[in-house]
């Protein structure tokens, strides 16, 4: 019976932290109790944000393929949002100005907008030839056949 309860708590532990957060979300002042810190790809940024995001994953209707673009030294992929994901968005943006909108996939901080660069109905995240942040972010939110 003590197994079947050490188990039952591990599973529970690992569901707990290994649920998708993948959204935007707005930062929070860490003057506050933090309900949720995530850290960055390279683990060397730290943010809080809220338990939910402002928008999920379901507003992603697509996600592009990777682009190079090699005069710049930059591969970037393109999150293309739904209308309704946009024009939510766009009211955060509005009502908010000076806020900061973190970009969560699976745990990790891939982007830190802010309101000024949201604009059109995609948005874009880049890194720099080497690294392989892309090909993971693209791997993460890319549709399962």
């Amino acid at each position: 019976m003590r197994t079947l309860f050490s188990f039952l708590f591990l599973f529970f532990l690992h569901y707990c932290y290994a649920q998708d957060n993948t959204g935007f979300y707005i930062q929070i002042d860490k003057k506050t109790n933090c309900p949720q810190e995530v850290r960055t790809f390279d683990n060397v940024g730290v943010f809080c944000v809220p338990q939910k995001p402002i928008l999920d994953k379901t507003a992603f209707t697509t996600i592009s393929e990777i682009q190079v673009d090699h005069a710049k030294k930059r591969k970037y992929i393109d999150l293309h949002l739904s209308a309704k994901g946009m024009d939510l968005l766009k009211t955060v943006v509005n009502s908010l100005p000076n806020a900061t909108l973190i970009l969560v996939v699976d745990n990790r901080v891939v982007g830190v907008l802010k309101n000024k660069d949201v604009v059109g109905r995609f948005v874009r995240v880049d890194s720099d030839l080497v690294s392989q942040q892309i090909e993971w972010i693209h791997d993460k939110l890319k549709p399962t056949p």
